[in-house]
């Protein structure tokens, strides 16, 4: 049977996806891996990328776009390349575990006891001063502009006596 005839059944049948998806396996590592430039697993977040663009593949395909395959990779390349984009994005937020260092003996210390005039500036200016804080978290202007809201609104919790929301910055929960 022609590719283009089991895709056509494949778009309406569920069963027979399923079937298509796991005979052609072995093709969408080899795309997945290509477009990752590594190995990739089949536990991996960019192999679900691959597989989540290879269903959509089927879904969207037509006989006049060509041969399913080449539009496959296509279609696999480009979810991956978007993966990666999201997760470049996302790779500059500030954690904020680095409001905290340890001391020489290896305990935590909380960013509050190592920086009290910083504290008592938030505290009574509600504002954050940028180079104190980027040489201390360093990390550059623009990322630190975006989240100085956040930063703002953290240190205002855990030290503001809000007992509730602090939980959700408790250290054992940082990451």
């Amino acid at each position: 049977m022609e590719t283009a005839e089991i895709i056509m059944r494949a778009q309406t049948d569920s069963a027979e996806r399923e079937l298509f998806i796991k005979e052609n396996t072995a093709f969408i590592h080899g795309c997945a891996a290509q477009a990752a430039g590594h190995f990739v697993d089949e536990n991996d977040d960019v192999f679900s990328e691959a597989l989540t663009a290879f269903n959509n593949a089927i879904t969207v395909y037509k006989e006049e776009k060509g041969y399913f395959h080449v539009f496959a990779k296509a279609c696999i390349h480009n979810r991956i390349k978007d993966y990666y984009r999201a997760q470049k994005r996302h790779s500059n937020v500030i954690p904020f575990s680095s409001l905290s260092a340890e001391n020489d003996n290896g305990e935590e210390i909380a960013f509050e006891t190592e920086h009290k005039e910083l504290l008592d500036s938030v505290r009574e200016k509600k504002v954050l001063p940028v180079k104190q804080v980027m040489t201390d978290l360093k990390v550059n202007q623009k990322i630190f502009e975006r989240h100085r809201k956040y930063l703002i609104m953290g240190i205002l919790i855990t030290d503001g006596g809000y007992e509730i929301l602090s939980e959700y910055f408790d250290a054992g929960d940082r990451r």
